[in-house]
């Protein structure tokens, strides 16, 4: 049975910017070229 969730609307909120803003680098610099420093 999975775990129940504890997360604020404001972590999943910045947790949807931060993935916004990976795809963004991704797509300007392509994934071979993306860093972890990058994101």
């Amino acid at each position: 049975m999975p775990r129940p969730t504890n997360q604020s609307p404001e972590r999943g909120h910045a947790r949807t910017r931060l993935l916004e803003a990976a795809r963004d680098v991704i797509r300007r610099k392509g994934f071979a070229a993306t860093s972890v420093d990058d994101l």
